[in-house]
């Protein structure tokens, strides 16, 4: 349950976040107009609103939603929706011959400003969201201690991946099969299958 619920906080605020990145591109543009740029006619979110369906979309694509990266893992992967959220847009605009409609200016500065914030205001939200056991996932890990004591490391040292490393109540399971026979593989897998839905083995 808590897996659905966290999901449902960071797309809301990822929502949230592209709305207000929104409001501050028109007041940056807006003030642009006393510079020499062409007045600018201002544009209503809902007008905006294909061009948050479209990032919203990539970025669900780039499964950043599904999976647990770390933060410049994920922020490639922001960058590159936006990017291609961009190309698409302006293709957009221009098969529907409403690209005079549009203020380009307005547009770069969207996109340029969702490329910085939105790494910045996902990691704020995750840095409060992570800080609650309950929203972190709990992995339970099999192998040798070593191997073991890797990843319960790295979950300490990068709390961006919102893991944990438990022995109980488990909602995935991590095998690391380094100097484990192949017949005591199967065995393990077979058992934790039975037990969690999410079971991945590490491979080098």
């Amino acid at each position: 349950m808590n897996k659905y619920i966290s999901k449902i906080i960071i797309i809301s605020v990822d929502l949230f976040s592209l709305m207000t990145i929104f409001y501050i591109a028109l007041f940056l543009r807006t003030s642009l107009s006393s510079f020499g740029l062409p007045k600018f006619d201002t544009i209503m979110l809902e007008e905006f609103s294909f061009v948050f369906f479209t990032l919203f979309a990539l970025l669900y694509y780039e499964k950043i939603y599904d999976f647990h990266y770390d933060f410049w893992q994920e922020t490639l992967k922001i960058l590159k929706a936006f990017f291609i959220g961009f190309v698409v847009v302006l293709s957009i605009l221009a098969l529907t011959k409403t690209n005079f409609e549009y203020s380009r200016t307005f547009i770069v500065i969207y996109f340029f400003l969702g490329m910085i914030l939105l790494p910045i205001l996902k990691r704020l939200n995750k840095k409060i969201l992570y800080s609650f056991d309950y929203f972190r996932k709990k992995i339970l890990i099999i192998g040798e201690e070593e191997q073991v004591n890797i990843f319960k490391k790295e979950f300490e040292q990068n709390w961006y991946l919102g893991q944990k490393s438990v022995t109980q109540n488990y909602s995935c399971v991590i095998i690391t099969p380094q100097n484990m026979e192949v017949n005591k593989l199967n065995e393990t897998i077979t058992h934790y299958l039975h037990s969690t839905k999410e079971l991945f083995v590490e491979c080098k």
